[in-house]
């Protein structure tokens, strides 16, 4: 129903119900290995750096890279045998889809009626929750200190396609406005991956267990859906089961025990409880929420009556009657299901693997102890070494724990799918068809595509498959690090990734803890000595000399290069196949929101720290380079 698809990321690969999962897209994504060898011409566009790169990245059995890994994992999860979750997927998938056809029809024929009006209190609500549906459309811009966030609102109105331009600026302010809730904040931190539940529910709950405060966090919810039933269902005509389509009640239950199955469903838990939050302040007691005020009426009129909205939903309910389009649909969510799983078999840890990787992360925090902390006074590296023991790692999940994720979601939706049937049977006509107005107005678009839109809201797998690549992440703040199970399944390279992450929990420490004096001085040299990576962006502008910027992911690129000197990550990182000799350049990116430097840039750094002085084709083209050739030091 509406908001089914909210704050959900997706990664869809292409499978198949009737055969074996087909990886074909994978492919196209990450692209097999290619070298010279077998790509004679990826070198002879760009010869400036391409002898460079080879010098420091060799082409060897002993320096797999990232994609080299990831097509030999993606291979063999082409053999697992995933039929069980075909045949437990493909009717449920089929039913839920009929019935959504029978709703569309009603829907379509009550907008085609000239007679059809917007109930005031029904408009009412619509303008309060629609710009809920469009959160992920925003571009965001900054993060305020109290967590809220900042939209940009020129590339967010760019994002809106087909929204009625006397609409978009209403949209725009409601979104501001949403963003800058920092319950949203939190609702965004979680969905991605910058901060775990646990972190939020200890700073909301401070000195409690993680499974008292889950308690309290449910008795919260609760009490916003009791509200929300008594006093917004009745006068609107909608039963108690419009919420909770917004909630899952299963997860609702196991968080009022104080107990979760695992962290995809305490995310899910939680995301619930902060829209259900938001709905409750918005729609409860809106004359004292901050959004209400910049709120103009009269906005479902508008929609409803949109030529575009109708023919949109003509096209809906014509796909939802060809039963072909509706079995082929059906088919590729299944085989996304199936693609899911079977990636999950071949690539995460075992929990002997995930026994070893407690015991990598240790390691590697020793390592990052006596290797680069020990360049540091004596007491400014114990005092930080201290604070780096305590750091929280999460695993991923095992196979196992992924398929039982898959049947629980995959039961999850068919109870759900009952309660909507319920709905169905006891709501008002007017209000169903309406609701379904309002959900189909996210849509649109001149260019609107049935199919699409069906595969966004009902193909939940997607947003489970496992991310192809080292997707490790760390919160400073929270002392959290997160490890992918690429890190775990190749440790080679593993361990200098999570020596990177580790590097911006030290970096954190060291700008806002004890630093001696004698530290604190090594630390400005080194900072001022990664700067001078980037000569191309140190003029200051509006907000300080851009170079700076890439302070963080060059410091902790140079704590991995310095703890493991023996390993070039970024070569690991690096394929000619996905950014091709042409495209390198020691010029600072413009286009990464993270502020990594450039691929060649973080090699050559890596390069100077672990070997000395740089191979000669680097030096050579270096000099071409001046007098705004990069200084690659070691920094520290």
């Amino acid at each position: 129903m509406m908001l089914a698809t909210l704050l959900l990321t997706t990664l869809a690969v292409a499978g198949d119900a009737d055969e074996p999962p087909r990886f074909d897209d994978v492919f196209k994504v990450f692209g097999p290995k290619v070298d010279e060898a077998h790509c004679p011409t990826c070198a002879a566009g760009a010869p400036d750096w391409s002898a460079c790169m080879r010098a420091v990245c060799p082409s060897d059995a002993a320096h797999r890279t990232e994609s080299d890994i990831v097509d030999a994992f993606v291979a063999a999860a082409g053999k697992q045998d995933v039929k069980a979750i075909l045949d437990d997927t493909a009717s449920w998938v089929l039913d839920e889809l009929r019935q959504r056809g029978s709703e569309v029809q009603g829907m379509s024929e009550l907008i085609a009626n000239k007679n059809f009006h917007v109930d005031p209190a029904f408009g009412a609500m619509h303008d309060a929750v629609l710009p809920l549906t469009f959160l992920p459309a925003a571009v965001i811009k900054g993060v305020n200190a109290d967590g809220s966030y900042e939209i940009d609102r020129e590339k967010t109105a760019s994002t809106l396609t087909g929204v009625p331009s006397g609409q978009r600026d209403w949209l725009l302010d409601s979104l501001a406005g949403y963003y800058r809730e920092p319950l949203m904040g939190e609702v965004l931190e979680v969905a991605a991956g910058s901060a775990p539940v646990a972190f939020h529910l200890s700073k909301k709950y401070p000195g409690l267990p993680l499974g008292e405060a889950l308690k309290k966090e449910s008795a919260r919810v609760s009490a916003f859906i009791a509200d929300l039933e008594s006093k917004v269902s009745g006068p609107l005509g909608l039963p108690p089961l419009v919420w909770k389509s917004m909630y899952r009640k299963d997860l609702l239950a196991e968080a009022a025990s104080g107990t979760m199955p695992d962290d995809k469903s305490l995310e899910s838990f939680y995301e619930d409880a902060k829209v259900i939050e938001l709905i409750h302040g918005v729609l409860v007691s809106p004359r004292e929420h901050p959004w209400f005020k910049r709120r103009k009426p009269g906005q479902l009129d508008e929609v409803v009556r949109s030529p575009v909205l109708k023919a949109n939903v003509g096209k809906l309910a014509a796909f939802l009657k060809d039963d072909a389009a509706v079995r082929r649909l059906g088919t590729t969510v299944v085989g996304n299901c199936s693609s899911a799983l079977a990636l999950a078999k071949s690539v995460l840890p075992t929990s002997d693997e995930l026994a070893n990787g407690a015991g990598m992360v240790a390691d590697v925090k020793r390592a990052v102890r006596d290797k680069f902390l020990s360049r540091l006074s004596v007491m400014t590296g114990a005092t930080v070494g201290v604070q780096i023991a305590k750091v929280e790692a999460h695993f991923p999940q095992t196979p196992a724990q992924f398929e039982a994720m898959l049947v629980k979601e995959r039961h999850a939706r068919e109870k759900a799918l009952g309660e909507e049937a319920e709905f169905l049977a006891r709501a008002k006509p007017e209000v169903l068809q309406q609701g379904r107005a309002l959900d189909i107005d996210a849509y649109a678009d001149p260019a609107f595509d049935p199919e699409k839109y069906l595969l966004d809201e009902f193909d939940y797998c997607k947003r489970l498959i496992p991310v192809l690549s080292f997707s490790d992440a760390a919160r400073a703040d929270a002392g959290t690090y997160w490890v992918s199970w690429l890190s775990l399944k190749e440790p080679a390279i593993g361990k200098s990734v999570m020596a990177h992450e580790l590097g911006h929990l030290v970096d954190h420490e060291l700008r806002t803890g004890f630093v001696s004096e004698e530290s604190g001085k090594k630390l400005t040299e080194a900072r001022e000595c990664l700067g001078r990576m980037h000569p191309d962006a140190l003029a200051p502008g509006p907000e300080g000399k851009t170079a700076d910027k890439f302070q963080g992911e060059d410091f902790a690129d140079l704590v991995a290069a310095t703890t493991f000197p023996g390993r070039n990550v970024a070569c690991a990182l690096w394929s000619p196949a996905t950014e091709p000799y042409s495209k390198l350049s020691p010029a600072s990116p413009t286009d990464d929101p993270n502020f990594h430097s450039s691929t060649l840039s973080r090699a050559l750094h890596a390069e100077r720290i672990g070997k000395g002085p740089l191979p000669a084709a680097c030096r050579a083209q270096l000099l071409k380079l001046q007098p705004a050739a990069p200084a690659f030091e070691r920094c520290l």
